[in-house]
């Protein structure tokens, strides 16, 4: 899995913004931290389950996120809005892939789609770990806090130039967007540095 280097290795299955304009804002502050803090780059994405191993056969992958699409799709529509909150790090943590964070709203939809991706790709992990421990999350920066960054001076310099900021009614914009939609499950296989990293499929929700 992750660790302080950077590398990852698995399939994972990710939430990626569907409109251009959230594509391009989200996706611009990621590429504008990377090139200030020489930090990795990566597409926009919200992570719904990681741990599926590399060797899995993809299109075995496709089948199963199929049928727990199909099931989630019972009693929900799409697509699936994911509302920002807050800026966190775990950079205390050490955290490489936590470093710096929109926390997502852990809002029903989503959690009932992790669970059903969860119960049909990691069965053997969900039976004996019932209780999840899912932290909905938009990355915006992978790192480690060195001489030339601090997590949290990051963070409160996005609260103050208004990258972040808390709109009516308690929601968070992050680069004037208040979420993302989202209109399918992407299978990426992370292996290797970010950089490295392919989507290998994509199931629509």
């Amino acid at each position: 899995m992750g660790s302080a280097l950077g590398t990852f290795s698995g399939l994972a299955l990710w939430l990626s913004p569907y409109h251009d304009d959230e594509v391009e804002d989200i996706g611009g502050l990621i590429n504008d931290l990377a090139n200030e803090f020489d930090a990795p780059r990566f597409g926009p994405h919200v992570t719904l389950l990681s741990g599926i191993p590399s060797s899995a056969p993809v299109s075995n992958v496709l089948d199963s996120l199929s049928s727990a699409i199909a099931s989630w799709r019972v009693t929900h529509r799409p697509p699936l809005r994911l509302s920002f909150r807050e800026l966190g790090t775990k950079a205390d943590e050490q955290n490489f892939f936590q470093y710096l964070f929109a926390k997502i709203s852990p809002d029903e939809p989503l959690l009932a789609l992790r669970k059903a991706a969860r119960d049909a790709l990691l069965p053997d992990v969900a039976a004996r770990q019932p209780q999840d421990d899912y932290f909905p999350h938009h990355s915006l920066m992978y790192g480690v806090d060195n001489e030339k960054r601090r997590a949290k001076h990051i963070i409160r310099r996005s609260e103050e130039d208004g990258t972040m900021r808390i709109i009516e009614g308690g929601w968070h914009a992050l680069k004037g967007q208040e979420g993302i939609e989202v209109k399918e499950v992407q299978v990426w296989m992370c292996e290797g540095k970010p950089e490295e990293w392919k989507m290998v499929g994509s199931v629509p929700l």
